[in-house]
């Protein structure tokens, strides 16, 4: 996969040498180490319901909240891929209540 050059890829799979679907806390960890190195970088969050399917919609939304944190901080931005209809009602609402 290609990706710019200044960008920085954290793949998740289940294949191991990878991050683990499960394995919020060392995704957060390298999101985190990102944006310390590059402030005002841009977190794309790509197929979001892998990672709630693995963990459960409230980790989801913990760890989605915890990444805002973070992105307002390091005055940088988060965008999360994802098409509402592969939510319940319910949860699109708690993920729009996130949006800045």
């Amino acid at each position: 996969m290609r990706i710019h050059q200044g960008w920085k890829l954290i793949t998740v799979s289940s294949v191991k040498g990878y991050f683990g679907p499960r394995e919020l806390h060392r995704i957060l960890d390298g999101i985190i180490t990102s944006l310390k190195g590059h402030p005002n970088r841009a977190v794309v969050i790509a197929c979001p319901e892998y990672l709630a399917l693995h963990n459960g919609f409230e980790a989801f939304l913990r760890f989605l909240n915890t990444i805002r944190d973070y992105v307002i901080f390091a005055n940088a931005r988060v965008y999360v891929v994802t098409d509402p209809l592969a939510w319940e009602p319910r949860q699109w609402a708690l993920l729009k209540k996130l949006e800045l």
